[in-house]
C-alpha cells in the first residue's frame, strides 16, 4: 500500500492552502449560475462543470491526505458536493433551489480562511526552525551523539567526519570503542555504561584513532536524555576536539621538565619565592652552597636563608626595588646554615605566573673570585715577595699625608733606608737567601714602626718609612727615634737556611715641610740623606743635605 512522505503532504498542504480563495470564487460562480440559468450559453454551462469537476477533484485530494483536520475534509466535501448538486438542479430545472446551500458554502469557505492562514504560517515557522537547527547542526564543530535506550545510535552531527574521517551514515554499522586507545577505553566504557543508569559526566578526555590512522585527542561530556514524563529515552554524548591543546600542553609539559633539568643540574643556586618570600624551590646546587636541604629550605624566607647580617639590608633593598619583568645583580655576603660566610653573586628578577608574582634567583658562590680580584687589587699595590706596600701605594698615600698635614699644619717624616752589603750576601749565599734576608728585614721594619706608619719596600733593598700627624716642634725627635728602633731590630743576627750572619742599614730622614713641600721633593731629600749615612761609614742616620736637622 502507498504512503505518503512528508514531501508529498507538504506539496498537497500548499496545494490545498492555495486553492482556498479559488474555492471561495468557484462557490461564488456557481451560485450566480444557479441564479442566472436560464440566461446561460452552453460554454458558460461549460465552465461551470469545468469549476465543479475541479472542486471535486480537491475534495479527493483532501480526504485522501493523512494529516487532514476532519473539519477541512467536511468542508472541501461539502463545497464538491454543492457544486456538483448544483449542476444537478440546473440539469432538471430546479437550480434556484440549491442557491440557499451554496451560500452557506460561500460563507463556510470565508469562516476557513484564517484558521488556513494561521496554520499555513504555523507550518512556515516549523520549516524555518527546522532549517536554522539543520544549519546548527551541519556548523558545529563538536560531535554530538543521541543513543537510544537500546544502545543504539539514533543521530550523529555531520562534523563527525571532520573529527573521525568517517561520515554519520558509516558511523551506525561501527562499533566506536574500537577506535577509542586501549588506555583510555576501559575509563570511557564505565562512563558511557553510566550514562544509561541516568548519571552524568563531563571533563573526560580520551586518545582515538581517525580513519587515517592519526591519533587525536577528545574532551567528552555526557547526560541522560528525559522525554515529558521524566522517563529517560536515551543519552547525549558531545565530544570535542582537544588535540591540538594537549599538544600544546605537551610541549610546554616537555619545556619545564627540560628547564627543571637544567635547573637542577646547574652549578649556580636556582630559588624561587612567592612575592611575599617564601621559598618555594629550592634547587639541588642551592642545598650544596648553603649547606642545607630542600624539606628545610621550603616554607622559609629569602632574607632568612640566604643573606648574612651584614647583607640583610641589601637584600630588602634590591627586593623592593624589582617590578614584574625587571632584574636585578647584586653581590653580598651569604651565609651557610653553620653560619659560615662566603661571597655570593645574585640575579634577582620578577615574574608574574598564573596571575601571582614570583621572585627567582639565581646564586654563585664568588669566594675564589673575590679571592682572585683581593690578590690582582694586594699586587697592584704590594710587593710580591715581602708583602709590604710599594711605590704605587707609597705615591697615594704620601699624598695624602702631605695633604693632612697642611691641613692641620702638622709635620710628617720620611726615613728612606737601604741594606748594608745586600749584594755581597746575594753574591755569596745566593738570590734565595738574599730573598728572605728581605723577607725577614720586612718583618723587623714591621716591628719598629709605630701601629700608624707605612712601611714600603720600594725595591731591591731599597725600603721607606711614611711617619705621619707629627707634632711640628717633636717630627725630628720622632723621626730619630723610629731609626734607632730600625736600627736596632736590622742589627740583630740573621739565621738563613742554617747560616748566620749580620747586617746593617743606612738611613736618610726628610721633614715635611721643612725638607720638601711635595712627595717627590721629600722622597729625593731622605735618599740624599741615606746616602750621607752611607758615606759616613753605613749603619748610621742622617738627614737630608740641607736639613736644619742635619748634623
Amino acid at each position: 500500500m502507498y504512503s505518503w512522505n512528508s514531501d508529498e503532504t507538504a506539496v498537497t498542504d500548499r496545494l490545498v492552502q492555495a486553492i482556498a480563495p479559488a474555492r471561495i470564487a468557484a462557490a461564488c460562480a456557481l451560485g450566480g449560475y444557479a441564479l442566472l440559468w436560464e440566461h446561460a450559453s452552453s460554454a458558460e454551462t461549460t465552465l461551470m462543470l469545468a469549476i465543479a469537476a475541479v472542486m471535486a477533484i480537491t475534495a479527493l485530494v483532501q480526504i485522501r491526505r493523512p494529516r487532514s483536520s476532519a473539519a477541512a475534509r467536511v468542508a472541501v466535501f461539502v463545497d464538491s458536493a454543492a457544486a456538483l448538486g448544483a449542476l444537478w438542479a440546473h440539469s432538471t430545472g430546479h437550480a434556484r433551489l440549491f442557491f440557499g446551500p451554496l451560500l452557506l458554502v460561500m460563507i463556510e469557505g470565508v469562516t476557513l480562511i484564517p484558521g488556513q492562514v494561521l496554520r499555513r504560517r504555523a507550518q512556515d515557522a516549523v520549516v524555518e526552525s527546522e532549517r536554522r537547527l539543520r544549519t546548527v547542526t551541519d556548523n558545529i564543530t563538536d560531535v554530538i551523539f543521541v543513543y537510544g535506550m537500546d544502545h543504539r545510535l539514533q543521530w550523529v552531527a555531520p562534523s563527525i567526519e571532520g573529527l573521525t574521517g568517517f561520515t554519520a551514515a558509516e558511523l551506525f554499522e561501527r562499533n566506536t570503542l574500537n577506535d577509542v586507545h586501549p588506555d583510555d577505553a576501559p575509563r570511557m566504557l564505565e562512563l558511557w555504561r553510566s550514562l544509561f543508569k541516568g548519571e552524568s559526566y563531563t571533563g573526560a578526555e580520551f586518545r582515538f584513532t581517525t580513519r587515517a590512522g592519526e591519533e587525536r585527542w577528545c574532551w567528552s561530556a555526557g547526560n541522560p536524555v528525559y522525554d515529558s514524563d521524566n522517563t529517560q529515552t536515551g543519552v547525549q554524548i558531545r565530544d570535542a576536539d582537544i588535540t591540538l591543546r594537549k599538544h600544546a600542553e605537551l610541549r610546554l609539559r616537555e619545556s619545564v621538565q627540560h628547564s627543571r633539568a637544567i635547573i637542577e643540574t646547574t652549578s649556580d643556586a636556582f630559588v624561587s619565592a612567592a612575592g611575599d618570600g617564601t621559598i618555594q624551590e629550592w634547587n639541588r646546587a642551592a642545598e650544596h652552597m648553603f649547606s642545607l636541604q630542600r624539606s628545610q629550605a621550603i616554607g622559609a624566607t629569602l632574607l632568612d636563608v640566604i643573606p648574612a647580617e651584614s647583607s640583610r639590608e641589601l637584600l630588602e633593598h634590591a627586593l623592593a626595588g624589582l617590578r614584574p619583568g625587571g632584574e636585578a645583580t647584586i653581590e653580598l655576603v651569604a651565609h651557610r646554615a653553620d653560619g659560615t660566610p662566603f661571597a655570593a653573586e645574585v640575579r634577582l628578577w620578577m615574574m608574574h605566573v598564573d596571575g601571582a608574582v614570583t621572585l627567582n634567583a639565581f646564586l654563585r658562590d664568588i669566594t675564589e673570585r673575590k679571592r682572585r680580584e683581593e690578590q690582582v687589587a694586594f699586587m697592584a699595590y704590594h710587593d710580591p715577595l715581602t708583602g709590604l706596600p710599594n711605590r704605587a701605594m707609597l705615591e697615594q698615600h704620601l699624598d695624602l699625608v702631605l695633604l693632612r698635614a697642611r691641613h692641620d699644619e702638622t709635620a710628617a717624616a720620611l726615613l728612606f733606608l737601604d741594606i748594608d752589603r745586600f749584594k755581597h750576601v746575594n753574591d755569596t749565599y745566593g738570590h734565595d737567601a738574599g730573598d728572605q734576608l728581605l723577607c725577614e728585614t720586612a718583618t723587623r721594619l714591621r716591628s719598629a714602626a709605630r701601629a700608624g706608619d707605612l712601611v714600603v719596600r720600594l725595591g731591591g733593598d731599597e725600603f721607606v718609612l711614611v711617619l705621619g700627624d707629627l707634632p711640628a716642634a717633636a717630627a725630628a725627635d720622632i723621626a730619630t727615634a723610629v731609626a734607632s728602633r730600625v736600627h736596632l731590630e736590622l742589627r740583630a743576627p740573621y739565621r738563613l737556611d742554617g747560616v748566620k750572619l749580620q747586617t746593617s742599614t743606612s738611613v736618610g730622614i726628610a721633614i715635611f715641610p721643612g725638607d720638601g713641600a711635595d712627595a717627590t721633593s721629600l722622597l729625593n731629600a731622605a735618599d740624599s740623606g741615606m746616602y750621607a749615612s752611607k758615606r759616613a761609614g753605613r749603619g748610621g742616620t742622617s738627614f737630608a743635605l740641607g736639613s736644619r736637622w742635619a748634623a
